[in-house]
């Protein structure tokens, strides 16, 4: 919970803003923003008021309204991590995942120790396709909060999306050995084994998952007791379907084998889909939720009969078309849609990501477009209009393109969808409802899949025991439809008797650009993370993120610059003068990359060349206290300790906050010059900023030992010993002082 505001408030204001929080505690959100309202724009603490006026916007579904205070409200005071985490929240709930990742990774440049955090970046990381930082970030999360469900399921999730089966059942079984009744944890294990291909232990995890459907609420608790396959002849059996469209679709085939037992069956559906499942062999009867619950000797979830009847990959059982149109609705569609000599194609591209267990990236109508020029074929929208999120000055040839069924009196009933489907010669669509609907009525169907799928399309292969008659695409690279396309182009044309080219179709059909662009807050939200590992002394983590960075964007000069800094401590100077010699090309006139590549210069040896580019930053930015102090500490390096002072001096001038480096450095200067009390000051103020500074330490005794004061000397080394033992300063500072003990008078 965000902290109240800090320092003195007038009493009014104080009085206001403790009812304010009290209300949101309470869950009075519009309260809340009454009393915030009502304050002044310039009242002390508004960074304070500006975020719990975005949280209770948030609260209250008002998420613009809430981005909008919460952005104010770290634009007022950037250093408030909790405001940065609550917009990551926000925006990963708005599908905003670049900026999401920006948000969090600003929160933990702040305060690394929240685990939420981590995992809030973890979520936005994997739904941006890097997997493997994604992992990372939910490593992160677990070891900060071991008891942390969510992020134990999210990182079982991952770890087998990328195949690795055993990690992942591991750390879901370590997990739930402490929570033993998260479904979250029981279900992200089914997931895992069902992809691992372990059907048997996976249908038992499976019985974790949610509520069949909130209308069969009162179904769950009924009387009759729950089917686990016992004997069921002249019995009643309540089949209560799944809570999404997909699983009724998919899970509907099994009605008819509890049929085959003896059982009268009535199934329990939702209305928008009762219509068509009264087409479903073996239903005896079909029942909505705001029917009276019917009478049953038993009940059983439709979700759970795969458990019962032990299917496995190979014993799927695949009998289609097991759901029909109806004879009039489909006649009614034959006259509405015309006829067409060539194929009829129904398309839908919107599946339903939230269905995929760690995300998905949607399918947009623009990567479809290629596909819109096939000679000899006629092309359906089988959803709402062309999509919301379209661009505007594609909806217009898309439209001209594709027929739309609601111009003809579609309604979007599921009983409308199939008889429509019934007048069509193939579907295209990704793996939601739609797949399931078009393979349930037994019509070829293409199926567009990320490369991220439901467990239900398995791995690696382009058929699938489910619906005999589909055919997979796969994704082979997170988020590249367009390569995906081109192959169902190229079938497409071969289905439709065309000869193929590459170059088919006009301007408006072909792609202008990649679905997936490097992402520029992406960029930012990872440099960042890289910065904030590079701090903690993970450095490779650190080298990992940068490298990152540049794979998305080679010409992000602050990468170049970091990367070759880090180069220069992993020991790689060649690497790093190349590295800030390409930040330096794209930008001459930045300051920090030339006093950069005069360290990366200083390192290889290449003196001369490195103190010219430290002066070309100085004159660049003669004001620019980092300029000057690389400049300084090169010099010191060197043994140029006239020089040198000049630029520590301006160094200080123009910021005294520096880094112990900068100070110890100063000391070793200033003691050269024969200034050991001056000496004495500079290492202490660099001890005093990080007392744990092993050179520090040595830097010390070197100037007691000058002012001879031996066992202060003695006591600073062997503190440099104790934070470091191989510290070599430190040791050979004890041996002099032990030679010169030895030694006559």
């Amino acid at each position: 919970m965000m902290q109240q505001a800090a320092g003195e408030l007038p009493e009014f204001v104080r009085t206001i803003l403790d009812r304010a929080l009290a209300l949101f505690k309470e869950g009075r959100y519009d309260g809340t923003e009454v009393l915030l309202a009502a304050l002044p724009e310039d009242v002390p603490g508004r960074p304070f008021v500006l975020h719990l006026r975005g949280l209770s916007a948030l609260h209250l579904g008002q998420k613009e309204r809430a981005r909008q205070f919460l952005t104010a409200a770290i634009n007022a005071n950037p250093a408030d991590a909790e405001a940065h985490a609550n917009l990551g929240v926000l925006l990963l709930e708005t599908q905003r995942h670049p900026e999401a990742a920006a948000a969090f990774a600003a929160a933990l440049s702040l305060d690394s120790s929240i685990a939420v955090w981590h995992f809030g970046l973890a979520k936005a990381l994997s739904a941006l396709g890097q997997t493997d930082l994604a992992i990372e970030s939910c490593r992160d999360s677990c070891a900060l909060a071991p008891g942390y469900a969510e992020a134990a399921a999210e990182l079982g999730l991952l770890l087998s999306g990328c195949g690795e089966f055993e990690q992942a059942n591991g750390v879901l079984r370590q997990a739930l050995a402490h929570q033993p009744e998260s479904a979250d944890l029981h279900m992200a294990l089914a997931f895992s084994l069902f992809a691992s291909g372990d059907w048997q232990a996976a249908w038992d995890e499976y019985e974790w998952r949610a509520a069949e459907s909130a209308g069969d609420v009162k179904a769950s608790s009924a009387a009759a007791p729950r089917w686990q396959g016992e004997d069921l002849g002249n019995r009643t059996v309540l089949i209560q379907c799944g809570h999404s469209d997909e699983d009724t679709l998919q899970f509907a085939r099994y009605v008819p084998m509890v049929k085959a037992l003896g059982a009268r069956v009535v199934l329990r559906a939702p209305a928008r889909l009762s219509g068509l499942l009264r087409s479903l062999e073996g239903a005896d009867a079909v029942s909505v939720p705001e029917d009276e619950l019917p009478q049953a000797d038993f009940r059983a979830p439709l979700l759970s009969l795969p458990r019962i009847f032990g299917t496995r990959p190979e014993t799927v059982p695949a009998p289609v078309p097991y759901l029909a149109a109806s004879q009039s609705g489909a006649k009614t569609w034959r006259g509405r849609l015309g006829d067409h000599p060539g194929l009829s194609i129904g398309l839908s591209w919107e599946g339903n990501p939230a269905s995929v267990p760690g995300g998905s990236c949607p399918l947009p109508l623009a990567a479809l477009r290629p596909l819109l020029a096939c000679p000899n074929a006629r092309f359906i929208s089988l959803q709402a209009g062309l999509g919301g999120d379209e661009e505007e000055d594609h909806s217009k040839a898309l439209a001209s393109c594709i027929l739309e069924p609601a111009a003809l009196g579609a309604s979007r009933s599921f009983d409308d969808l199939a008889a429509i489907i019934a007048n069509l010669d193939l579907v295209i669509c990704t793996g939601g409802a739609m797949a399931h609907l078009a393979g349930a009525l037994g019509k070829p169907v293409w199926i567009l899949l990320s490369n991220r799928p439901a467990w239900q399309w398995l791995g690696e292969r382009e058929e699938t025991p489910w619906y005999p008659q589909a055919r997979l695409f796969r994704q082979r690279a997170f988020g590249d439809w367009n390569e995906l396309v081109a192959r169902v182009q190229a079938e497409l044309w071969s289905l439709a008797g065309a000869a193929f080219s590459p170059a088919d179709g006009d301007a408006s059909t072909r792609p202008s650009a990649p679905v997936q662009k490097a992402s520029p807050v992406l960029c930012d939200a990872l440099f960042a993370e890289a910065m904030r590992h590079h701090r903690e002394n993970d450095l490779p983590r650190s080298k990992k993120l940068f490298e990152r960075v540049l794979s998305m964007d080679p010409r992000h000069v602050n990468t170049l610059c970091n990367l070759g800094a880090l180069e220069i401590r992993l020991g790689d100077p060649r690497r790093a003068v190349e590295l800030i010699e390409g930040a330096v090309a794209l930008a001459p006139s930045l300051a920090e990359a030339r006093a950069a590549l005069g360290d990366a210069l200083l390192s290889c040896g290449r003196d001369d060349e490195a103190l010219a580019q430290y002066q070309e930053a100085i004159r660049i930015a003669p004001e620019n206290s980092a300029a000057h102090a690389a400049y300084a500490l090169a010099l010191e390096r060197l043994g140029r300790y006239e020089a040198a002072m000049q630029h520590f001096e301006m160094t200080v001038k123009i910021n005294q906050h520096q880094p112990p480096e900068f100070y110890e450095s100063l000391g070793r200067a200033t003691l050269a010059r024969g200034n050991p009390e001056g000496a004495e000051i500079c290492f202490r103020h660099a001890l005093a900023l990080n007392p744990q500074r092993a050179p520090a330490h040595c830097g010390l005794g070197d100037v007691l030992l000058a002012l001879g004061r031996r066992a202060d000397a003695a006591a600073s080394f062997r503190r440099a010993l104790g934070i470091d033992a191989a510290c070599a300063p430190a040791q050979l500072g004890l041996d002099r002082l032990q030679r010169t003990a030895a030694s006559p008078p």
